[in-house]
């Protein structure tokens, strides 16, 4: 067996590792400066891309070391990564939360990693980006299905959120905030 740290598989790793923190970031960024009320929706696109690619990434990251480590630093073959693995990101947090318990503190659970109600729609939004959505812009344009758009779907998301977790009196001052501040701009505009 080589040295690991001159293994240029352990490179190829580092630099994918890389490449997803930067796909993440990135991501997390553009979602930071969408707006669909200013023209900025684009952003939206760009933003659930990059997040849907690099929770991909992650996730194969995770399960490939997994292999390698139990069968001798040995990497699974092209066809495991792309057929059995694919752009499916809920079998692939499934499949990667089943090696957390072998790789955690002795005290946590033998079961998969169990995601709350809205993490687990989170995670189900970008599965769906990551299968179908990621080419809503030219399937409209071809075919016309008329199905929602992957930014209504985020808002939607996003509110639905939002109601579970700020209560209404706090949710009504700030619309009222928001008109009176509308307003007050017509007013100076005028």
């Amino acid at each position: 067996m080589e040295l690991l740290g001159f293994d240029r598989r352990f490179a190829l790793l580092v630099q994918e590792c890389h490449l997803t923190k930067n796909m993440l970031l990135s991501g997390f960024d553009l979602l930071l400066k969408a707006n669909l009320y200013q023209e900025r929706d684009g952003y939206f696109y760009s933003a659930f891309f990059s997040i849907s690619i690099g929770m991909e990434r992650l996730l194969k990251l995770a399960l490939v070391t997994h292999h390698m480590l139990t069968n001798e630093y040995q990497t699974p073959t092209i066809r495991i990564l792309r057929d059995e693995f694919g752009h499916k990101l809920k079998k692939l947090y499934s499949d990667a939360s089943k090696v957390i318990p072998l790789y955690a503190a002795t005290n946590a659970p033998n079961s998969i990693l169990q995601l709350c109600e809205d993490d687990a729609s989170i995670l189900h939004f970008f599965h769906e980006f990551a299968l179908d959505s990621r080419y809503f812009n030219l399937n409209e344009v071809c075919e016309g299905k008329m199905i929602r758009s992957p930014t209504s779907q985020w808002l939607e998301l996003g509110q639905n959120i939002y109601r579970r977790y700020i209560p209404s009196q706090f949710r009504e001052r700030a619309a009222l905030k928001v008109i009176y501040g509308m307003d007050r701009a017509r007013k100076i505009s005028s």
